[in-house]
């Protein structure tokens, strides 16, 4: 299993989607920066506002807390309340884990996200096969794979970010000129 979470959401995603089937992605969820930014701003509650066990069990998000939209932070407080519940390994784990996704790129996580919610469509049967496939490759093919999954470096400026809308019809016309119901319409 370890495989799939390691492999790119292109070279799985057709395993785990129907045809036909539209594909759900942050990425492809319309929204600006501006409403993202004041999300966070107004988003409860604030580090500050944690009880001492919760930050205790936070910590190793300490840093991002006050960065995270509401939606995350109440993810990651439902996490905390489960927290004393677990076995000391297990507590270990998550800490290590939350260490792990405090360290992660925006990117990485969106993309962790995706396969996240790729892996969990896909049934047990099929993950099993996969990673029983996976367990019979060379050691020189599974390097090989892994080197293959790596996500190479993008350049900075991005001249165009993903979006769901579509483009104005006249390219000539400002995109604001164009009535909201004529670019809903496209």
């Amino acid at each position: 299993m370890v495989l799939w979470c390691l492999t790119p959401p292109a070279a799985h995603a057709h395993d785990a989607v129907e045809p036909g089937a539209k594909a759900s992605s942050p990425a492809a969820r319309p929204g600006t920066s501006a409403a993202t930014s004041a999300a966070v701003r107004t988003a409860r509650p604030a580090w500050s506002e944690l009880t001492a066990a919760q930050q205790r069990v936070l910590a190793p998000l300490a840093g991002q807390w006050n960065t995270l939209t509401e939606v995350h932070r109440r993810k990651w407080l439902r996490i905390a309340a489960r927290f004393q519940e677990l076995s000391p390994a297990e507590q270990q784990r998550v800490h290590a884990r939350m260490t792990e996704w405090a360290q992660l790129t925006p990117e990485q996580r969106r993309l962790a996200r995706e396969n996240f919610q790729i892996h969990r469509t896909v049934p047990v049967e099929r993950k099993t096969e996969a990673w029983d496939r996976y367990q019979q490759l060379p050691e020189a093919q599974k390097r090989q794979l892994a080197e293959a999954a790596k996500v190479p470096p993008r350049p900075g400026a991005v001249s165009a970010l993903p979006s769901s809308r579509k483009p104005p019809i006249s390219t000539t016309t400002p995109a604001r000129a164009v009535p909201p119901h004529a670019a809903s319409a496209a």
